[in-house]
């Protein structure tokens, strides 16, 4: 009698501080802001039309008879339209993928489609609300995408931005389990919540849409992010110069967007291979200082080389990568006179912090600004951590991320909108104010600055 006593305090004593450290862990957004402010607010703000609206100016945007919110979304994805299969709905079964990346992962590479979709709010919806199951009465209606060339796609999207009286593309590049519905719904719901004002592109790519599929998605997402890495490099080609690009990625979204990323900036192969030094006469002082202190037969010659356990000991020659990629290293540090991307946003990267250093290190001088969203109460990153050994992922604030050159926000507690504490980058009402100051137009100084002061304080008294 006395040992079950005893084995039933060990029981109680152990629920006891089990129960403190998780209210402690979760109790801090109650004491504590649960979103920092990386950037305090100015004193005065500018009365421009765009900081003074809780709505969109895009042209994307209109009204339905009802009063909903529909947006026109344009969508880009490397899924399968017509294959099915038993396993998975991207079009190729799980018994196909490989573990580890693989020379022939060029020629098994799927292709890239485009198309446009309108996607409806309801308007009883608390804001970073995105119901989007079929079994909810008000939830967000998704029509089917009408898919055509990319040639048609580019021409649209150019004169979409034509339109738009702000210059702003935002790519949406969304995370493990979520089908292309889930993608279109959260973007028009992240862009009607924001506000944003400008054109949004959802890029869907081939995860399965299911909670056991994890690993499948992860060989997806870090084998065919080239699909991803022509998407934005035409973005940025082919649209006009003064529009602004904004990407933000999420969760396993980052492995895919950091490696394309990494291949527009000739860092990395298009199948994640390593790549032979490129011969540049006119690299920058930053590559050669990179160069030296990497010396030859360090790394397979990449900059700053993934750790071993990231990579194969293959590389590509890189004549056959050019001829095959035309836009491989478009975006390398020598050959960019001003960084492509006005906004890079890493939201909650289930990625390996020592390979997440390594990747955004490599990319610094693509994006004007990289922000890293983190989290000590994201369930989702808690499981990953288990099932890749027990180390922290790059979105867990407790992990020792050292890249440099980027502004980290914490974030901390969870929601009814989000359990898992772990898509606050679309349910947080604090966290949409911020990405709607990321991402909004500049203001045009067209009058004098104490015209403006002047109307500023007059703003404030009224």
């Amino acid at each position: 009698m006395h040992g079950i006593f005893r084995y039933g305090k060990s029981i109680a004593t152990s629920i006891t501080i089990a129960m403190l450290a998780l209210a402690g862990r979760y109790g801090q957004a109650w004491l504590f802001p649960s979103v920092e402010v990386p950037n305090p607010t100015p004193g005065i703000v500018l009365p421009d039309k765009y900081a003074q609206t809780s709505r969109s100016h895009s042209p994307m945007r209109s009204l339905t008879s009802d009063g909903e919110s529909s947006w026109k979304i344009a969508v880009v994805t490397n899924r399968s339209l017509t294959a099915e299969t038993a396993h998975d709905n991207t079009g190729v079964q799980n018994t196909q993928l490989p573990k580890t990346l693989a020379q022939d992962a060029v020629d098994a590479a799927p292709e890239t489609t485009f198309g446009f979709t309108n996607v409806t709010l309801p308007i009883v919806r608390i804001r970073g609300e995105c119901p989007v199951e079929a079994d909810t009465g008000n939830r967000v209606t998704v029509d089917a995408p009408q898919y055509g060339s990319d040639e048609q796609f580019y021409e649209a999207l150019s004169a979409c931005t034509d339109n738009a009286e702000a210059k702003d593309v935002f790519v949406f590049v969304p995370g493990f389990n979520a089908t292309t519905d889930h993608a279109l719904a959260r973007a028009a719901q992240m862009a009607e919540d924001m506000p944003f004002h400008g054109v949004v592109v959802a890029f869907s790519w081939g995860a399965a849409g299911r909670n056991d599929a994890y690993l499948t998605d992860e060989v997806r997402a870090e084998r065919f992010f080239w699909n991803l890495a022509e998407l934005l490099a035409n973005l940025r080609s082919q649209l006009r110069k003064d529009v602004r690009l904004h990407v933000l990625t999420h969760s396993m979204g980052n492995r895919m967007t950091l490696r394309a990323l990494n291949a527009l900036a000739a860092t990395l192969g298009p199948t994640g291979l390593p790549v032979a030094p490129p011969v540049a006469p006119e690299l920058s002082q930053f590559t050669r200082r990179q160069r030296a202190d990497h010396p030859a037969g360090t790394g397979a010659g990449v900059l700053n080389p993934l750790p071993h356990r990231f990579r194969t000991s293959e590389t590509h020659e890189l004549a056959e990568i050019t001829t095959r990629f035309p836009l491989w290293g478009t975006w390398a540090e020598h050959r960019l006179s001003t960084p492509a991307l006005t906004n890079l946003i890493l939201a909650a990267p289930d990625i390996d912090v020592q390979e997440f250093d390594v990747l955004a290190g490599n990319i610094r001088h693509v994006a004007e600004e990289i922000t890293l969203y983190t989290s000590d109460t994201d369930f989702t990153l808690d499981a990953s951590r288990k099932v890749h050994g027990g180390a922290f992922r790059a979105g867990d604030s407790r992990a020792q991320v050292s890249a440099v050159g980027l502004q980290t926000v914490r974030v901390s507690g969870v929601s009814a909108a989000d359990p898992l504490g772990h898509s606050y980058y679309g349910s947080n009402a604090a966290v949409l104010t911020q990405l709607a100051r990321l991402l909004r137009p500049p203001v045009q100084l067209t009058n004098p600055l104490g015209t403006i002061a002047q109307e500023q304080v007059f703003h404030t008294l009224r």
